[in-house]
């Protein structure tokens, strides 16, 4: 690929930890063409990786970077995101990693696109006395970029045979950690029981809780979703520090969240982590990761569509603009007809002032039609 420069990126993919990253090493740094190069930042203790990522559709390359951030949490997301986005100019940002579910229709290997992020103890107000108090909370929801959502919203009914692709892997992926026998048993033992397929949830007003705790026990998620947000779907600690960032710039990238379910949020967790250890972090990370690099070939990060006023411009299956996009030669027609226009009215005043009739613009109206073709 050409020198990297900081001053345009087209993809900015935030991952907490540097573990989270390793599972994605063989599919970033290996041999093909769109294999990622590290290198260190001078002002910051940090590594970005950079590369480019094709979108086939397109005949396009997306200048991507991804930057491992280190550690976990919405401090250092947002941080970490402010200070990227002060050195370029960079059209979508993606935060990338697992979370744990909120509901038991979200079950490991699935992945989320939430339809807003809410950071629950933001402006939150400790009320009670002694040892009786509680968190009154006003989080701060942070909405997920429209186009982009819709766009992974449809990518079922859109792109098929990708999407159809991108479950089989999913599958296979999830079910080598199902089908262990030893694995099954302590499921089974402890009244387990987990799909074999895996599931997209983009939107329909599933929210994700984002803040600095774990969710390891039945009375903090009870707390979640039923003092907080009946809505919330998920918990991690880092998107909403990704997207306040996101929020802050002036114009503002877009922004989404690639969220693979690794665990439940309860007493459950604990259980999944001693049986499993860390293969549903690793399969869940890479459903979500080849959920995002399969939107990306399929120009699903395409520029949003500017619609000129009284415009039917929609989007085709392609990515491409379509109904009523007037081509070049047309625009040229137009400033054609504006200059043709100009020079008429001072025509039509100098035949005026000599008392001539109507008929003698009869060539003006001839030109007129030639132009417009």
């Amino acid at each position: 690929m050409n020198e990297f420069s900081m001053q345009t990126v087209d993809i900015l993919i935030y991952i907490a930890l540097s573990e989270e990253f390793n599972y994605l090493v063989d599919d970033l740094l290996g041999d093909s063409d769109q294999s990622f190069i590290s290198q260190e930042m001078e002002d910051y203790p940090l590594t970005i990786f950079y590369g480019n990522i094709f979108c086939k559709n397109q005949e396009k390359y997306f200048h991507t970077v991804i930057i491992p951030a280190g550690k976990m949490g919405n401090t250092r997301a947002a941080t970490v995101t402010s200070a990227i986005l002060a050195k370029s100019s960079v059209c979508d940002v993606i935060v990338l990693g697992i979370a744990g579910s909120l509901s038991n229709d979200l079950q490991p290997g699935d992945v989320l696109i939430p339809d807003s992020v809410e950071e629950y103890l933001a402006n939150s107000a400790a009320i009670g006395e002694d040892n009786n108090w509680e968190f009154k909370t006003s989080g701060n929801n942070l909405p997920t970029s429209l186009r982009l959502l819709n766009r992974f919203q449809h990518f079922f009914s859109r792109y098929r045979p990708i999407y159809d692709q991108w479950l089989k892997d999913s599958n296979d992926r999830l079910n080598h950690i199902l089908e262990n026998k030893k694995i099954q048993e302590i499921l089974d033992k402890h009244g387990e029981e987990l799909r074999s397929d895996v599931k997209l949830f983009a939107g329909d007003d599933k929210k994700l809780a984002s803040g600095p705790a774990v969710g390891k026990g039945k009375a903090f998620t009870d707390w979640l979703k039923n003092q907080v947000d009946r809505k919330f779907f998920a918990i991690d600690m880092e998107s909403s520090g990704v997207y306040d960032a996101v929020n802050l710039r002036i114009p503002s990238p877009r922004v989404i969240a690639f969220r693979g379910i690794s665990d439940f949020a309860d007493e459950r967790k604990q259980l999944i982590e001693d049986t499993v250890r860390e293969q549903f972090r690793e399969v869940s990370l890479k459903n979500a990761f080849h959920l995002l690099l399969h939107g990306i070939e399929s120009g699903l990060f395409n520029p949003d569509i500017v619609e000129s006023s009284g415009s039917n411009n929609v989007e085709s299956e392609d990515g491409q603009k379509s109904l009523q996009e007037k081509p070049e030669h047309i625009d040229k027609k137009v400033k054609e007809v504006k200059k043709f226009e100009h020079h008429k009215e001072v025509y039509r005043f100098a035949y005026s002032s000599k008392g001539m009739n109507k008929g003698n613009y009869a060539a003006e109206q001839l030109a007129f039609k030639k132009i417009l073709g």
